[in-house]
């Protein structure tokens, strides 16, 4: 991310990811932590699709949630970045360091908030406050906390390609098997070098999933209407 924030581009895409505001280090048992400072966000569109389980996506909203992801795909490239890929942590708690693949899905494309960001904003804190989320203390230096539901509108505004954790950037060609096999690209099952293209085939497989699911065959009937 330091990367992109670096460079100077007029894209407009540069408005459709993610971006960090700031970042520190906290020390841990095994050396520091790096944290990333985030404005707020919405709900993801897993989390919207799941809020609308009954309702048929409209083939407008489709079109014009796969034109954001994609011009915040196009930014990416321009840049030399791929977004999916893969990367390796060391944990003290972990006895070997664990592959985490990444990729664009329903769950890392997030809506910004509405107007009205500061009401929903305060609501969200005080509740948090007043009764807290549920938490288990596993030792003296890791705690474990669950996450509180975010009370949004319906509405999914505008959306945001985030997770970047990933992501690679620099180089013509990549190899190595990345992505979860529901959305791994012909290449990489092929064992053969990849680039950028990864990204647009996630994409793909993000509105025509493979899967039975209702969500998937919503989706599908929605593109293809």
């Amino acid at each position: 991310m330091n990367y992109l924030k670096e460079l100077k581009s007029s894209h407009n895409g540069r408005y459709c990811v993610r971006r960090p505001e700031d970042s520190f280090e906290i020390k841990v048992p095994d050396g520091y932590h790096y944290c990333l400072v985030y404005d707020p966000l919405g709900q993801s569109l897993l989390e919207n699709d799941k809020r609308q389980r009954d309702m048929t996506l409209n083939i407008n909203t489709v079109r014009w949630i796969a034109t954001y992801v994609l011009t915040a795909v196009d930014y990416l490239h321009t840049c030399g970045v791929v977004h999916t890929g893969k990367h390796f942590i060391n944990h003290w708690r972990f006895d070997s360091a664990r592959c985490i693949r990444s990729d664009i899905k329903l769950d890392n494309i997030q809506s910004t908030l509405p107007d009205e960001e500061s009401i929903i904003l305060a609501s969200f804190v005080g509740a948090e406050r007043s009764q807290p989320s549920f938490r288990k203390r596993i030792d003296d230096q890791l705690t474990i906390y669950t996450s509180r539901p975010f009370d949004a509108s319906d509405v999914f505004h505008y959306p945001i390609l985030g997770d970047f954790g990933s992501a690679v950037f620099n180089k013509a060609h990549y190899e190595g098997l990345i992505q979860p096999i529901p959305y791994r690209a012909p290449e990489v099952i092929l064992r053969m070098n990849w680039t950028s293209s990864v990204d647009i085939w996630n994409i793909g497989v993000m509105v025509r999933d493979s899967s039975s699911h209702t969500r998937s065959r919503r989706l599908c009937k929605s593109l293809t209407c």
